[in-house]
């Protein structure tokens, strides 16, 4: 029987959820909690939440840590080791003060911090409400925000036919943008209009972004380190194994060198970056629709190509071009080896934690399975919403590549 945790209510503003808060309450409901990514003043008593007991844990611990002292003091002096010195006695709670001071603050640290630990009942690496598909999802948004405003760019720079090089993009320590519209950025990236609002504003306090009026430039020098270097070259050296392929089908003349196209891709950076994203973008937002969040995806990901890299290494036969995918996605390869939750987050560089936490969510939608030695690896289930996503996604890849191809060949003649 599928037996429901909880009841869930998703508000796109801090009022709303306020309002909602005071309406509960009326009803009469007494275990039943609010999530906001932002503080709420006055959310506490509109929940009709009594005021704290963690107080009472820093009292707790601040006179233990004083009595602590005294009987330190007391033990050492008195009874351990006494020494008469210049005719004072043994003990005194004047003298040593300072020790009783150090330990009532350090002892109240404690209870505080162990007193609401205890309250929250943490740590709880997992709750039923963390698989909420709407919980953890503002986590992505601002990475896909900042991608949506220089996806902006780059289509402006094609349109009025600017075409700038790799280092004539990087050495602009600005990039501004003319026009802002959080309906737009809404829309695109299906989050709510009061989030995407949220965070831009959080991306101009943190400085990675300015606003003039309806104008937006980013900051560059927020990012020092934004330069796809790695990515580049990870491309490029696909896109050079690619030709090679190309060739033995017949579809170019000769393969092309992964340095080659490296030198392609940064003459027309500008052009070549914004295929790359509107190749990437759809694909993000295709797989974030059905796995909840990247961070799910990532992880899904890994077992994924884990599964791949051991049936390469099981299997010689060749794929049919025609039913690749299907054979990818819907073999059944139950003697694969699967990969563990630490080496999952040493790849994506995900906390473990989170990494376990994604990876029992995932079991429970029957994306991966688990074995006995705890090694996930994927459960051949869900793969028709996949296969949607990567399909287009393949399609956007071609077009990327095929248009990478042609500059290569404009650049060497």
């Amino acid at each position: 029987m599928d037996i429901k945790y909880a009841v869930a209510a998703t508000f796109s503003s801090a009022k709303e959820l306020y309002d909602a808060a005071g309406k509960v309450k009326e009803k009469g409901y007494s275990d039943w909690e609010c999530f906001s990514p932002i503080p709420v003043h006055g959310l506490d008593a509109q929940m009709g939440y009594e005021r704290s007991k963690v107080p009472r844990f820093t009292l707790a611990g601040g006179i233990t840590g004083f009595f602590t002292g005294m009987l330190i003091v007391w033990f050492m002096n008195e009874y351990d080791y006494p020494l008469i010195v210049g005719g004072k006695p043994y003990f005194s709670p004047i003298y040593p003060f300072p020790v009783f001071y150090e330990l009532t603050i350090l002892f109240a640290a404690f209870g505080t911090l162990f007193g609401m630990f205890f309250l929250n009942r943490l740590p709880r690496h997992n709750h039923p409400v963390f698989e909420h598909p709407d919980f953890g999802r503002t986590g992505d948004d601002k990475f896909m925000i900042v991608m949506h405003l220089l996806m902006q760019t780059f289509e402006a720079y094609s349109k009025n036919f600017v075409k700038l090089n790799y280092d004539e993009y990087f050495d602009q320590n600005e990039v501004e943008i003319k026009s802002i519209n959080v309906m737009e950025i809404s829309k695109s990236l299906n989050i709510p209009k009061e989030t995407a609002r949220r965070k831009i504003n959080e991306l101009e306090e943190m400085g990675a972004i300015k606003r003039i009026n309806k104008k937006i430039i980013i900051d560059r020098d927020t990012w020092p380190n934004i330069k796809p270097q790695e990515t580049i070259k990870r491309m490029t050296r696909f896109l050079s194994t690619l030709s090679k392929i190309c060739v033995n089908e017949g579809l170019i003349q000769e393969p092309i060198s992964s340095e080659s196209l490296t030198k392609t891709c940064k003459e027309y950076f500008s052009f070549v970056w914004q295929l790359y994203y509107e190749m990437q973008m759809p694909m993000l937002l295709g797989f974030k629709k059905v796995f909840g969040d990247l961070e799910s995806f990532h992880v899904n990901g890994v077992c994924v190509i884990n599964e791949a890299l051991n049936s390469k290494k099981n299997d010689n036969s060749e794929m049919s071009n025609e039913f690749y995918l299907e054979k990818y996605f819907f073999a059944d390869n139950k003697d694969d080896a699967g990969v563990n939750a630490m080496s999952i987050s040493d790849i994506t560089g995900i906390p473990r934690a989170t990494v376990i936490r994604k990876l029992d969510k995932l079991i429970r939608e029957n994306f991966i399975k688990i074995d006995i030695k705890k090694h996930y690896s994927s459960s051949g289930a869900h793969q028709e919403k996949i296969l949607d996503v990567q399909k287009n996604t393949l399609h956007n890849l071609s077009k990327l590549t095929a248009r990478v191809y042609n500059l290569n060949l404009m650049k060497d003649n």
